[in-house]
């Protein structure tokens, strides 16, 4: 296994929400609609344990879909928030969305490229892992 680079998790919102350019406490998020990946996506699990370790009982979302697309299109035309990775939105603003400032630890989690030992990889599986890692240097 190979890392490639890590991202951040982070509270996403449309740039016109309430909390865009505030820093909000856990129990201040409570207050307002999520748009979630699913409960038994890894990222959820590690959301969801940000709140219980603080005694806080989860948001439940009102949307739930694995599609960044789908929670991105949320996001900007409603009040709703989410908890994605910082690299699905691009350049602060570029499509409308902006990070929260969560009074809570950040969460990092490392993008990894697997490959089986000792397998000879085609033509083009080689490039492709060699345009991943460039792209990855480039982030």
């Amino acid at each position: 296994m190979e890392t490639l680079f890590a991202d951040t998790i982070e509270v996403i919102a449309g740039a016109d929400h309430q909390l865009a350019g505030e820093t909000a406490a856990l129990t201040d998020l409570l207050a307002y609609p999520w748009a979630l990946p699913p409960a038994n996506q890894r990222w959820r699990h590690e959301f969801d344990a940000l709140f219980t370790a603080q005694g806080i009982e989860p948001p439940q979302p009102v949307a739930t879909s694995n599609s960044a697309s789908y929670l991105k299109a949320l996001l900007r035309r409603g009040g709703y928030l989410s908890f994605l990775p910082r690299q699905t939105i691009g350049d602060p603003g570029e499509e409308g969305l902006v990070a929260i400032a969560v009074d809570a630890p950040a969460m990092r989690p490392e993008i990894t490229l697997t490959t089986r030992d000792r397998a000879l990889a085609s033509p083009p599986v080689a490039e492709l892992v060699q345009v991943l890692r460039r792209v990855a240097g480039e982030l």
